[in-house]
């Protein structure tokens, strides 16, 4: 990918128009619930690039929202603009952890969030029902579409959960894929992950050192949805 290395980190500080008015070729943002999520995701995206040995024109953008029930506004705001003054964006990606919820729990009240939003507006936004992705049972897709005066638009909404439901963590996060990549061994008494793994960075370390194929095991989703923006955006 190309963006400034075709990473480009948005501040929350910013708003969107802004960027969009500034990058009018950007094709994808990626909202992450915190801080965390945004450097795993983009130093996962850094090594598949990597890994691929070359570069596309697909330009995406990276911002976190320090929590996870700020990224239904954060969404609301992209669309809106879209909506207003066009842009090329394609898809916005959520990266959220499941916390205590399955992981459809977690993605149906993401988007009925969406849609109580933009029905107590006149956004004219509608949210078709998530799509479980067939190879990874925590990525959905979310058809969206945009009512505009020169008709109607496709968005992607691609919702990534973070969680390891192989373990018993009373709360899943992103950490559990980092314990996973690790090789952390895990005591019945630990009840989040983040316990283990107080510091992101080494886990950012590991992902550094590591194969795309161990990475990609340990972070199936998020290597799921790179794939995803590279099918339907190349």
């Amino acid at each position: 990918m190309s963006v400034y290395e075709n990473l480009i980190q948005l501040k929350t500080t910013l708003f969107p128009e802004a960027i969009l008015k500034k990058i009018p070729r950007l094709d994808v943002v990626i909202i992450g619930e915190g801080k965390s999520d945004i450097e795993v995701v983009k130093k996962i995206h850094r090594k598949l690039l990597g890994e691929a040995k070359k570069s596309d024109n697909v330009f995406i953008a990276y911002t976190d929202v320090e929590g996870v029930n700020n990224i239904p506004s954060m969404v609301s705001i992209f669309l809106s603009i879209i909506k207003s003054s066009g842009g090329n964006l394609k898809s916005i990606v959520t990266i959220i952890d499941a916390d205590t919820y399955s992981v459809d729990e977690r993605v149906q009240s993401l988007v009925d969030s969406l849609r109580s939003r933009s029905e107590a507006g006149d956004l004219k936004i509608y949210f078709k029902d998530p799509l479980k992705d067939e190879r990874c049972s925590q990525v959905f897709i979310v058809e969206t579409i945009l009512r505009m005066k020169k008709g109607d638009r496709k968005i992607y909404l691609i919702i990534g959960v973070n969680g390891d439901f192989t373990r018993s963590f009373k709360r899943r996060c992103l950490e559990d894929h980092c314990i996973k990549l690790m090789n952390i061994i895990v005591d019945k008494e630990v009840e989040c992950s983040k316990q283990l793994v107080p510091n992101i960075e080494n886990c950012l370390s590991h992902i550094d050192k590591e194969n795309i194929g161990k990475i990609c095991e340990a972070f199936d989703h998020i290597c799921r949805i790179f794939q995803i923006l590279f099918e339907k955006l190349n």
